[in-house]
Parts: C-alpha cells; structure tokens; sequence
C-alpha cells in the first residue's frame, strides 16, 4: 500500500523548529516507552541535526532505555572531524555516556562494515529490523541518509544495511536501506534554510523523482524551518 502524503510542518525560525520537534521527540518516545521496555532511534548525520540533538539532552527522558543508531556514516575512522557517530556524540554531551549508542564500525571494509550494522540491528532490535523512529536529512538534490540519486543502494531491496557511493568529498559511505526506513514506526525529515524549502514541499506532494520520496513508512512527518 502507498503512503499518503507526509505532513509539512514549516516554522519561521530555527528556535521554534527546535522546540517543536524536541516536544514531539518527547511524546514520541514516552509512548514507545510506555509499549515496550526500550526503544530504537536511528539518528540522522550532517549538521542541521546537532543543534537539535544538544537540545534533546536536556530533556528528563530515561535515556538508558533507549537504543540510538547512526542513519548514515561516511567511511572514515571513527575520530574524524567527519564522522558522523563521533558527530552525533559531541553534540549529545552526557546523554552519550547514557544512551546505548550503536556507531558504524569503520575499520572493516564498507561491505563488510554494511554487513556487520545489519547483524547488529537484528540482534539488538529484531527480526525483521524495525526502527520506532528514524530521524532523516534531506539534501538539496532529495538524498536522504546517504541514498543519492543514482546510487547502487536505491536499488537494494533485501539488506537493511548497505555501502553505497556518493558524490566527493566523502564518496564512500554506509548506509540504511528502504527495507528498515520504510518499516519504521516513524519518519521525521529535517531540514532548515531556504535552499531546502522547495525540496521540502516537493517531498511532501511524494515526487518519486527524489530519493527521499522512495521512504515509505506509514508515519511520516517534514520539520522545516526558514
């Protein structure tokens, strides 16, 4: 069955952006809680998130329920600047230390590193892999995690992990597939600045042109602000 389309909710600054999507992640995950003894969260990289996340740790949440993944990983070693488990780390502060954090390990090949998360995922979540929430960027040419257009990932129908290419300077990457986007619970695409606006509303009238329109989970929801 298609989904319908996601909700857009558009906000004209980054503060209320912020407050809005942490109140949601709040309710999100109390209700999670509240259904099941933990609950798995797959963290988008790149850098509209971290201001998000430095506010998510200052929410009174049981943070040693919960399981946090990485979306998407360049294949650098864990200590680059680049990295975006090393990333995502940072900008959660204590709560890291609290947390369980599942990084990519990126000292085995990409195949092998692709093969490894996906073990990994259905030790700790579960046959089949689902996520309760899946936070996701989107980039100016509808890339979500690092499936961009074009790739040999958009094609991957069985993994719930795979390596894939992406344009330079980081053209190596890691990444979750639709099979575990699309059978989470939850969906929430993250974007800010003007340059993302129109990607935004075409991604909420589901243009199959962009990678990220591919996501069909039956929850799904657009944060964009100004």
């Amino acid at each position: 069955m298609t989904p319908g389309k996601p909700m857009l909710a558009e906000f004209a600054s980054r503060e209320a952006w912020l407050a809005s999507v942490a109140a949601d992640f709040r309710q999100w995950v109390t209700d999670a809680l509240n259904r099941r003894p933990v609950a798995h969260i797959a963290l988008s990289g790149g850098a509209t998130p971290l201001p998000l996340y430095a506010h998510f740790a200052g929410l009174d949440l049981p943070w040693n329920r919960l399981h946090g993944w990485v979306g998407d990983e360049r294949w650098l070693p864990a200590d680059h600047a680049a990295n975006n488990g090393r990333a995502i780390c940072g900008a959660l502060g204590s709560v890291a230390g609290i947390i369980h954090f599942h990084p990519w390990n990126t000292t085995l090949s990409p195949e092998q590193s692709a093969a490894e998360y996906e073990q990994r995922m259905r030790t700790e979540i579960g046959t089949p892999v689902v996520f309760d929430l899946v936070l996701l960027g989107l980039g100016t040419d509808g890339h979500t995690a690092s499936l961009f257009p074009g790739s040999p990932a958009l094609e991957e129908h069985t993994r719930d992990a795979a390596a894939n290419r992406a344009p330079a300077p980081y053209p190596a990457r890691l990444t979750l597939t639709y099979p575990a986007l699309n059978r989470a619970r939850a969906v929430w695409f993250l974007a800010t600045g003007e340059e993302k606006k129109e990607i935004s509303r075409r991604l909420q009238q589901r243009d199959r042109g962009l990678p990220a329109a591919r996501v069909e989970a039956g929850v799904q929801k657009i944060y964009w602000a100004v």
